[in-house]
């Protein structure tokens, strides 16, 4: 049995085809857990139209708290994780299924997934990722991991823990270090398995395909948990090189990008914050900061020449 646990609050607008795409699956046996915070729109009324779901509705202390939740009560030995305002592609359960008795010792498998966005009143893609190679695994936890995209075993989660709630926007990708790091045994699922809405409230696409949010606070706030998350991890000794490698410049990229928008924003106190916090974990990496800044401000400045001079052009006729 799939046990597909979905965490939602207020997803009126998307539930019912994040819902349909889990029905939909060709595949005897699923049980799929819905987990409201106290939604105040129309999403509990939506859900109840569904029998087959089994629904808690209480509040909670975010998503990963949640999904704990949703693992207290699953039933199922392969278990999903499904985002409120994202689907599974069609018919991908039974191929999950097979690959995972073909292989008894396998605890987890990981897909391929798709951004899209609808919010034109067309569906587009925005870009694809595909399943996570074993050579590559410390590369994608530490950048791409499209937890959406994976299923386990539920022993995964009696073995390596639940999902830590502290962190509120990245405990899948805690949990996925956290396991990978443990030896969880896992394999590439060479199909597209999920695609993600990108909309302006999407937590994960909103900063990126939504320019208008770019320093919303819970952008900021992501920043933030991204930096602590990894150097809470690049303090472990036993970490290996590789994830070493790859965590540092994650934390890199998250550490300039929230520097970037507070000087944007004229956030200067945010800004030294995030540059001494990216220096602390690799001294070298300012310098390519430096450059992209320099780069930046002369980009501005001869845009801001250029259309002063065309501007005054404008006006010579009217000397003549």
């Amino acid at each position: 049995m799939f046990s597909i646990i979905t965490p939602t609050y207020n997803r009126s607008a998307f539930i019912k085809e994040t819902v349909e795409s889990v029905k939909s699956q060709n595949f005897p046996s699923i049980e799929h857990i819905v987990v409201d915070g106290g939604s105040t729109d129309e999403t509990l009324d939506i859900l109840r139209e569904y029998p087959q779901l089994r629904i808690i509705s209480e509040p909670d202390e975010g998503m990963y708290d949640a999904i704990n939740k949703g693992l207290s009560i699953a039933q199922g030995t392969i278990v999903g994780i499904l985002n409120s305002d994202d689907i599974y592609e069609p018919d991908i359960f039974g191929a999950i299924a097979q690959q995972f008795e073909a292989n008894p010792d396998l605890e987890a498998v990981a897909g391929g997934t798709a951004v899209f966005s609808d919010t034109s009143g067309k569906r587009q893609i925005l870009r694809t990722r595909r399943w996570i190679e074993p050579e590559e695994l410390w590369f994608r936890l530490a950048s791409y991991p499209s937890t959406n995209a994976w299923f386990f075993r539920k022993t995964v989660f009696e073995r390596y823990g639940r999902f830590n709630p502290k962190y509120r926007y990245a405990g899948d990708r805690e949990f996925l270090l956290r396991a990978a790091l443990a030896g969880m045994k896992y394999a590439p699922f060479k199909q597209t398995v999920c695609n993600y809405r990108a909309h302006p409230d999407s937590v994960t696409f909103a900063a990126k395909d939504i320019p208008a949010l770019l320093l919303s606070p819970i952008r900021v706030q992501v920043l933030k948990e991204a930096m602590e998350l990894s150097e809470n991890f690049l303090g472990l000794a036993a970490l290996p090189d590789e994830a070493r490698l790859h965590l540092r410049r994650y934390h890199s990229r998250r550490a300039y990008a929230l520097a970037d928008l507070a000087l944007e924003y004229g956030k200067f106190d945010l800004a030294l914050f995030a540059i001494t916090r990216g220096v602390k974990q690799n001294p070298l990496s300012i310098f390519s900061f430096l450059r992209r800044q320099v780069k930046k401000r002369l980009v501005k400045v001869g845009k801001f020449v250029r259309n002063t001079f065309f501007s005054l052009v404008s006006f010579v006729p009217l000397f003549l």
